[in-house]
């Protein structure tokens, strides 16, 4: 009768409780978890080089970027996470600028292996939801070169910088441990070849990412398993 639907309906109801709470999402974040990820997107360079004060600017040299990254995040507190990483990527966004100081001049920058490291900073929306802030060391290697109107080469080398990334993205849980992101990264890399070049010449360079990715979390504590349902009634 009613008491009997009473009854089916708690257990029906420990049961969804009991199945949420053992789903994994972001919600559940317990301790520290360990993640790591591949990446892809769009990566723009734009470089400032100067030689014996004249300046030349390259803009909008866009092309693909791949990458991985690993990281650590812990819950400190209700909703709030704060995490470590490390990473590498490469660009293929090589680029030329013609007529940079004279006519018939070109400059030419290729951007190579990028590492880097920091720290982030998440806010956790909903079950299964993650928005972070990150930002930290980046070190880039970059091929530079300058031909004369002549076509003659005056300057070509390749050398690392170091310099600082900040960025903003997001994490969205999916079956299992695994996550989908989407991620913007602003680096700024400041004096290459300053071995090589003198006082008055620089090569400065600036990157834009555009980044989705997808990967898989691990670690953690272990959700309590479900409420066992109560015991039915003694028979009349």
């Amino acid at each position: 009768g009613e008491r009997v639907n009473m009854r089916k309906t708690t257990i029906m109801l420990s049961l969804m409780i009991g199945t949420a709470v053992a789903s994994p999402g972001y919600a559940q974040m317990a301790g520290v978890t360990g993640r790591a990820e591949i990446r892809a997107g769009y990566d723009e360079m734009g470089g400032t080089v100067t030689v014996n004060e004249f300046e030349a600017e390259t803009f909008g040299a866009g092309d693909l970027g791949l990458g991985v990254e690993a990281g650590v995040d812990a819950a400190i507190a209700t909703g709030l996470t704060l995490g470590a990483y490390v990473g590498a990527d490469t660009s293929f966004a090589d680029h030329c600028e013609d007529d940079p100081f004279f006519p018939g001049g070109e400059v030419c920058l290729e951007p190579g292996r990028n590492l880097y490291t920091g720290v982030r900073a998440g806010f956790m929306t909903g079950d299964n939801g993650l928005i972070y802030l990150k930002g930290g060391y980046s070190n880039a290697k970059l091929r530079a070169s300058y031909n004369d109107d002549l076509g003659e080469e005056i300057f070509s080398d390749s050398d690392t910088a170091g310099g600082w990334h900040l960025g903003a993205g997001f994490e969205l849980g999916l079956m299992g441990n695994v996550y989908l992101k989407g991620e913007y990264v602003y680096s700024k890399y400041n004096d290459f070849f300053e071995d090589t070049l003198d006082e008055t010449s620089s090569v400065d360079l600036n990157r834009h990412q555009i980044l989705g990715g997808i990967g898989i979390r691990f670690g953690g504590a272990t959700p309590p398993p479900p409420p066992l349902p109560p015991a039915p009634p003694p028979p009349p």
